[in-house]
């Protein structure tokens, strides 16, 4: 004789908490994190420009300095990221201005930058703007 499918117990559930366990559970409520959906866009667009403020303060000057050494014709092709751990990464539209851009570099373009900085610069790193 088989139990009726509504009456057997449903597996997988967990057994219903303890009052002790309610009384945990309501002490770590007041400690939750509660977000506000209701912000919209404006919180996340303040957070961009803050984000793009302090990266033009890590850059600040060097943007000169880059349009004075770098080789005719790539400066509307690349883009300076900001300075991590004392490496510039130059970002780069495709992989013919990658090419041109690294020969520069080795040819010496790298301490012409890391000497005219404003900053401390120690390497120079050059990537695809997709992998930046």
């Amino acid at each position: 004789m088989s139990i009726p499918r509504k009456s057997r117990p449903e597996e997988g559930v967990p057994p219903a908490p303890t009052p002790a366990e309610f009384r945990a559970i309501e002490q770590l409520r007041p400690h939750r994190q509660v977000y506000d959906r209701a912000n919209g866009l404006g919180d996340q667009f303040q957070t961009l420009a803050r984000d793009y403020q302090r990266a033009g303060k890590r850059l600040d000057g060097l943007g000169e300095v880059w349009d004075a050494l770098c080789p005719p014709g790539l400066i509307q092709r690349t883009a300076l990221r900001p300075i991590k751990r004392g490496v510039l990464t130059i970002a780069v539209s495709d992989s013919t201005t990658r090419y041109a851009v690294e020969k520069a570099v080795k040819a010496g373009l790298d301490r012409e930058l890391i000497m005219a900085a404003p900053m401390t610069v120690r390497s120079v790193k050059v990537v695809l703007a997709r992998e930046a």
